[in-house]
């Protein structure tokens, strides 16, 4: 559109020309006004409407956090299983070996992956309680394993309890009973320090020995001269007991015994340095402790009373 100026001189209209500077000037002044206008727009339009990757980070959001809570559900019972777990592999161990289990699994602690919870974003949280589920999962597989074997193991030893060697074979046991333990012990004839396979149980002349589980009566021996009398009863499942230093036996070999029955009467045959019965556990023709095994026939404070006894007995019987 033209644009005309009036002149006063000349008392009429002539028509205004522009110069470049003035088309410059008014070209910026219309970019700057849309410039403002376009962020005016964009300001109230953010404020107003979400932008689609707003909306689809709030939507991840909700899902991680969602995935986070199942996550940490997981977590929980897998740690409840696997201490479940842990401590029947524990029981069971010590009702076959009669000892503690090796520390063979650290527990896990999920403590260092959430202690900075509050800062840490979900994605790096999820990925925490991943890794811990499947330790957890690792550490429930070898546990199950670890109870099979074990399963295979029981089913070896028998079905009944009085399979086991579990029992005091000694009749009316009384704890100031008890002698010198399993291990190094000072020899009464040699005086030297020598290993001691089984625990002494001390006794008068005559008592009654008992059969510490069902078994077969697999050796007599009367007179040896080191071990006197003394009877092997194997129980058929990888475990023998033995009994020195008897005085009379009163079963024959082959003869099918029950856990509980007599078998022999306390004596002092062989290098016995007084009355008592040595008592032996084997397990694969391996000597064990045979204290280990009385858990099932003493309460607790009676096996305190006795463990003490039986390890500061420094000397033994024969």
């Amino acid at each position: 559109m033209k644009r005309f100026r009036f002149n006063r001189e000349l008392l009429n209209f002539s028509e205004e020309r522009r110069s470049l500077a003035g088309w410059v000037g008014k070209f910026f002044k219309y970019l700057f006004a849309s410039i403002i206008a376009a962020l005016l727009y964009l300001t109230l339009f953010s404020l107003l409407f979400d932008s689609n990757k707003a909306a689809m980070l709030r939507e991840e959001s909700k899902m991680l956090k969602s995935e986070f809570g199942s996550l940490q559900q997981r977590m929980e019972l897998l740690e409840g299983n696997i201490s479940y777990l842990k401590e029947r592999d524990r029981e069971l161990y010590r009702l076959i070996f009669n000892a503690e289990p090796p520390a063979t699994y650290e527990t896990v602690s999920s403590e260092e992956y959430y202690y900075q919870m509050d800062t840490a974003d979900f994605e790096q949280n999820v990925e925490n309680i991943s890794k811990v589920i499947e330790n957890l999962s690792l550490q429930a597989a070898q546990i199950s394993e670890l109870l099979g074997g074990i399963e295979v193991q029981l089913r070896k030893i028998g079905k009944s309890a009085t399979n086991l060697p579990s029992i005091v074979p000694l009749e009316g046991f009384m704890t100031d009973q008890t002698g010198a333990s399993f291990g190094n012990k000072i020899n009464p004839f040699y005086k030297t320090v020598r290993k001691h396979g089984g625990i002494d149980l001390l006794a008068q002349t005559g008592t009654f020995v008992l059969a510490s589980a069902d078994g077969t009566v697999s050796e007599v021996m009367r007179k040896d001269r080191v071990l006197g009398n003394y009877i092997v009863i194997d129980h058929h499942n990888g475990y023998k007991t033995k009994y020195c230093y008897l005085g009379e036996i009163l079963v024959p070999k082959g003869r099918v015994v029950k856990q509980g029955g007599v078998i022999a009467k306390v004596g002092l045959s062989g290098m016995s340095f007084a009355p008592h019965l040595h008592y032996e556990v084997h397990f694969l023709e391996e000597e064990i402790d045979p204290m280990n095994f009385f858990f099932a026939d003493l309460a607790p404070e009676v096996i305190r009373d006795m463990m003490v006894t039986s390890i500061n007995t420094g000397q033994s019987l024969d």
